[in-house]
């Protein structure tokens, strides 16, 4: 059996949100395929004191801690424990936010093959943002942070070993950086249907009632989510059903929300379990915006039994069918019009309940990130499988000068670092569909041209909004003999 070391920034039990949970998960998935030797780089009571200490140990061979906050020192305990341990794989679990700790590990020569375990495309749910904020000085920041963030992706594709996705939507993505076969792999966002079975009453619920849960923070999706509800569904639905109730639950929800609750809309902040409000409500809510990955709110309300609406981009990754697992609007009015068909037509609802838990239990259990666990192992038992070895110096160069960019708060620094790396990224990937979408590369334009009459001798700007010019006339032209293709096959069938 395979020894892993699994490490993680990320850590806690019970989990209270979609970042723990996953991480709780894979090392239950892992822990079925490997030896895990478990490293927290949080501390013993960040992640719940002794009563994780002994819940994890039941997965994981040790369970040891390295909290070291600077990367460089973080990276070399992590390899003496490599060794220590005899260690044949090193998993970064969160990877998303682990990519200095892979540089350093680089740096320091790490023969050992390293996975960097994403959640998302982080860059793309940063970067989705920009049409959410009205602030100059908000849309330079999302610009500045999403694009720094894509340089690690790109670089970190390229060193790590194995870059996990969590759905083929964000492996996709990934496999523009590299043209090594089999180096993106798929390792899932999945729940464990045991911790679901029981009976949760909650007899304080108002219904009928629909119900949104997440983590909150002042411009995040689940702020602009909730409010759109609020301002913008809710009064839509209220004219069918007057007496319905909302309830907002999740990490600084009334916080960020305050002024919100009424007598028809109830707003908790971090709850133990979310299973006394999720099991007794009505409709559960995804009404994102603008986010990437997997969301766990479908598959925690599909395998309860709960009927879903969602926004299309709130099911991304996920093969939910409109109609037939969930429903699906991304208007005001059909978003309400969903909300009210499942409240007066409990046949529909028992239909989509059925099919939507037989898909989370079928694509979503432990079991099925432990057959991808196992994939991505064997990928390094391979005869032909030979370690990456770490990018050439410009590149390691530009990170170290991305990591100090970072930690500088002075916002025209990170700003200019993040044009230079644009336009590096831009020249070498620009024309590929997937690098920037449509949607990005209209507010990026947006955002440059604003730029340019702030800075009308600024080169970088200047190069950043030509390069996007000649990248826009090249998908053009790919997009006409795509289609001159198609016209072609058509004559001549």
């Amino acid at each position: 059996m395979t020894k892993i070391l699994f490490t993680t920034s990320q850590l806690e039990h019970p989990p209270k949100g979609g970042p723990t949970l996953r991480i709780e998960n894979s090392i239950k998935a892992l822990s079925s395929v490997a030896e895990v030797v478990l490293v927290s780089r949080l501390p013993l009571q960040q992640i719940g004191g002794e009563q994780a200490l002994q819940y994890y140990h039941k997965y994981c061979s040790k369970f040891l801690f390295v909290t070291e906050h600077n990367a460089f020192v973080a990276a070399s305990r992590l390899l003496e424990i490599t060794r220590s341990e005899r260690v044949q794989v090193l998993w970064l679990g969160y990877g998303n936010i682990s990519y200095e700790i892979l540089h350093h590990l680089g740096l320091q020569k790490c023969s050992y093959p390293v996975v960097i375990d994403t959640d998302s495309v982080w860059s793309r749910f940063i970067l989705r943002g920009l049409s959410y904020h009205d602030r100059l000085e908000d849309k330079i920041r999302i610009f500045s942070e999403g694009w720094l963030k894509r340089w690690e992706e790109y670089w970190g594709t390229q060193s790590a070993d194995i870059t996990t996705a969590v759905s083929s939507v964000d492996a996709e993505y990934y496999k523009i950086f590299t043209n090594r076969i089999d180096s993106v792999q798929i390792f899932s966002n999945v729940i464990d249907p045991e911790n679901y079975r029981g009976v949760y009453e909650n007899l304080e619920i108002k219904r009928p009632c629909i119900y949104l849960a997440g983590t909150f923070w002042p411009g995040s999706p689940m702020e602009e989510a909730a409010k759109w509800i609020l301002e913008k569904v809710l009064p839509i639905v209220r004219l069918s059903v007057p007496n319905i109730h909302f309830y907002i639950v999740g990490k600084s929800a009334t916080d960020v929300l305050k002024f919100k609750s009424n007598e028809h809309v109830t707003i908790t902040g971090t709850v133990q379990s979310v299973l006394p409000y999720l099991s007794n409500v009505d409709v559960a809510v995804v009404p994102l915006k603008f986010e990437s990955g997997t969301r766990f709110k479908i598959m925690e309300a599909g395998i309860c039994n709960i009927p879903i609406v969602s926004t299309t981009l709130g099911a991304e990754g996920i093969p939910v069918k409109d109609r037939h697992d969930i429903l699906l609007a991304d208007t005001p009015e059909g978003f309400a019009s969903c909300i009210i068909e499942l409240i007066n037509k409990p046949e529909l609802s028992r239909k989509l309940v059925t099919n939507c838990q037989s898909l989370i239990e079928r694509r979503y259990s432990i079991t099925t990130a432990a057959k991808e666990a196992d994939i991505i192992l064997r990928f390094f038992k391979h005869p032909l499988f030979r370690k990456v070895l770490f990018p050439d110096p410009g590149i390691c160069e530009i990170s170290e000068r991305l990591y100090r960019a970072t930690l500088n708060s002075d916002l025209t620094t990170m700003l200019a670092f993040s044009i230079i790396l644009f336009n590096h990224l831009m020249r070498k990937y620009g024309n590929h569909p997937l690098f920037l979408p449509d949607e990005e590369r209209e507010e990026t334009t947006i955002l440059l041209k604003q730029m340019k009459r702030m800075m009308p001798n600024n080169s970088n700007v200047s190069e950043a909004l030509s390069l996007i010019k000649a990248t826009d006339m090249q998908l053009r032209n790919q997009v006409k003999a795509i289609s001159q293709k198609s016209e072609e096959a058509c004559l001549s069938d």
